[in-house]
């Protein structure tokens, strides 16, 4: 394959996974997403692939750029195929998670630059919660789509944090995974959550006050009803941008750690 191609089913997906892995003893991944999220990213028409003899590419699309997920034999293989990629396409973003910057030769050598890092923070609860209901704020509505999209894109780093598409701010509202506090006079929505939890386990994803809101408690409020109705959850992680200390403060102020892991993102656009 030397082109850029639609995925059709995580079949494929898979196939080309075990190809590379059954050949290679170097066998390298940033991909980390379990087959239900690979399924709905097919289901949203999202992804595309990019294969050669020793690596496998899975492009994901947003309305900014195409973030990158690889499977290779090895740095060398997977800094070529990087190479013939960027020579194919013009918004490009790849991260690698770990606990220090190990493939930044790779990134950098295939026309990439270092945009940021973001410190993973993790909290561990010993005793036993419980869920219980929301006390401030509400459940987002699918009504809420406009507005919940207007906020993020204008709170969000539109070349790192990967923000969700339509398609995916409704998958979070009809999983009950996003929550939202208004403004009691206008109805306006003032501050937003998204978080993904599978048992009692929560990755906290976005957290977001709308900027006519600024100075104002709406978000502290929410994120403490965050915390409430997911009472049960043993451990929950995020990501916190370098050097972004109030954040951090707020996050350590209520239980979490950094646990030493960090996501380094690299960016391609062609031209600059």
């Amino acid at each position: 394959m030397s082109c850029v191609q639609k995925v059709q089913s995580a079949e494929h997906v898979y196939q080309e996974i075990n190809r590379i892995r059954s050949k290679s003893l170097r066998f390298e991944s940033n991909f980390y997403v379990g087959r239900e999220s690979l399924e709905k990213w097919i289901q949203w028409d999202q992804l595309e692939s990019f294969a050669t003899n020793d690596v496998f590419l899975l492009l994901r699309r947003n309305d900014y750029y195409k973030e990158v997920y690889y499977f290779a034999d090895g740095e060398a293989a997977l800094q070529a195929a990087l190479q013939k990629l960027t020579s194919l396409e013009n918004r490009l973003n790849i991260d690698y998670v770990g606990k220090e910057n190990a493939k930044q030769e790779v990134f950098l050598n295939a026309g990439f630059i270092y945009k940021m890092s973001l410190n993973r923070f993790s909290k561990i609860q010993s005793d036993e919660g419980v869920d219980a209901p929301i006390p401030y704020g509400e459940y987002a509505s699918e009504s809420d789509l406009q507005s919940i999209v207007s906020v993020l894109n204008l709170t969000m780093d539109k070349d790192v944090d990967q923000i969700p598409q339509q398609c995916e701010i409704l998958d979070y509202i009809r999983r009950k995974m996003a929550i939202v506090a208004r403004d009691d006079k206008t109805g306006n929505v003032a501050a937003l959550i998204l978080w993904t939890r599978v048992g009692k386990r929560m990755e906290f994803n976005y957290w977001a006050l709308n900027p006519d809101y600024k100075g104002t408690l709406y978000a502290l409020d929410l994120l403490n009803s965050l915390y409430i109705i997911n009472g049960a959850v043993k451990r929950s992680t995020l990501f916190v941008r370098d050097n972004n200390i109030v954040p951090e403060i707020i996050h350590t102020s209520t239980g979490y750690k950094r646990d030493g892991v960090v996501d380094y993102v690299y960016c391609y656009r062609k031209g600059a």
